[in-house]
């Protein structure tokens, strides 16, 4: 099915969209997190499971970019080439829809009741992306090294 990972873009940005409504928000999320944490020791200090969600939140991130931009790039292997070799120029792109949906997000975050635009945020989310295409390419690198047995002997 030629369309397989396409429609897998499109689940995963439909996530990210609820992800990022008043119902995930900071305020939100506090609470179970909180909960959570003070379930599993009475003691700990609120200033530590403050920062602990802040860190959650911010991890959320660059995993929510790094698996779009990994859905991308098997959507466009599928239907663009269908022997797409990863290539510096496709990442390129593939991170520059990346920055644009996260930007247009954080412009509709500012449209909402209970979230906040922030820059940072869209710095995250670029290097989710971003991570996903190193890791690619890194993957290339190593494929395409020649193994010991095709080294010519001296």
């Amino acid at each position: 099915m030629k369309t397989k990972y396409t429609l897998y873009v499109f689940l995963w940005l439909l996530i990210m969209v609820v992800l990022a409504s008043d119902s995930f928000s900071y305020y939100a999320t506090r609470k179970i997190v909180k909960g959570l944490f003070l379930y599993a020791d009475p003691n700990i200090s609120i200033r530590t499971i403050l920062k602990f969600h802040e860190f959650i939140r911010k991890s959320c991130h660059v995993l929510n970019f790094a698996v779009l931009s990994w859905l991308i790039l098997c959507a466009w292997a599928q239907n663009v080439k269908p022997l797409f070799k990863w290539t510096p120029k496709a990442a390129f792109f593939i991170v520059l829809i990346c920055l644009m949906y996260s930007i247009s997000e954080e412009w509709r975050q500012s449209f909402t009741q209970y979230r906040t635009p922030r820059i940072l945020d869209i710095f995250l989310d670029l290097g989710g992306a971003t991570i996903t295409q190193l890791i690619c390419w890194l993957i290339v690198r190593v494929k395409q090294r020649p193994s010991s047995s095709e080294m010519p002997l001296n």
